[in-house]
């Protein structure tokens, strides 16, 4: 497992979140003489982390250029209802669904907002039409134990979702899921499995870079899972 750091606390978008993270990537800006520009030195997607992510772009006909990872150890881990609608967030896709491709491997849930109504699901792969926007193209990887993915709707909090997310399933939010919806990973009192998220995102400028490496990375331990514990194994 790669080195994780506690993702306690609060995030920029006003979620509070328990469970550990790390991130690797670099905004759509980097030319490699633009470092000034950011707060730490970006990472580099590690190979096994890349080809799952062409894997994840060529399945939804996007591309990525971050990958975020989460590690719910258990039911106490857990991120509050928040939406991802940072505006360094800016690449949206529209999907076409007249043609379905069955090769990626993948159980893909599509949460659409673009049209109306606002929030509908596709199930299956689609061809997909990029366009400019502020509304992102957000794919989410589940491995290991089951745990419900929550939504409620910003403006009717009566409208509700629930997605239980199982191992390999990948669900992918796009259009105005995020200026619409807000989603959430609940507390569990039951017992649930360890699981890993991995999650593909495309930042456009340096703002996101910084923010992803502050609020994955942080400045606090470095944890590693040694026989079966998550143990602090160095500082960042």
């Amino acid at each position: 497992m790669a080195l994780l750091h506690k993702g306690y606390g609060s995030l920029l978008n006003s979620a509070v979140a328990s469970r550990y993270t790390t991130t690797f990537g670099v905004d759509a800006s980097y030319t490699g003489q633009t470092m000034a520009m950011y707060d730490r030195a970006p990472r580099r997607i590690p190979d096994t982390l890349q080809t799952l992510l062409d894997t994840v772009a060529e399945a939804t006909g996007t591309d990525f250029n971050f990958v975020l990872m989460n590690f719910y150890q258990d039911g106490t881990h857990s991120i509050s209802y928040h939406s991802d609608d940072e505006k360094f967030l800016v690449q949206a896709a529209i999907a076409d669904d007249s043609n379905v491709d069955t090769q990626s491997g993948f159980k893909l849930q599509y949460l659409m907002s673009w049209c109306q109504p606002d929030f509908a699901t596709v199930t299956h792969d689609a061809n997909w039409t990029m366009l400019a926007g502020l509304n992102p193209t957000i794919a989410s990887l589940s491995l290991g134990g089951s745990r419900d993915f929550l939504m409620k709707h910003k403006d009717d909090g009566k409208r509700k979702e629930k997605y239980p997310l199982e191992s390999g399933d990948m669900l992918v939010m796009q259009g105005r899921t995020q200026s619409k919806w807000l989603h959430s990973i609940p507390k569990r009192t039951s017992s649930v499995q360890p699981r890993v998220n991995i999650t593909c995102r495309k930042a456009m400028n340096a703002a996101g870079t910084n923010n992803y490496y502050k609020y994955n990375v942080g400045d606090d331990g470095v944890y590693r899972m040694i026989n079966g514990k998550m143990t602090q194994t160095g500082n960042t």
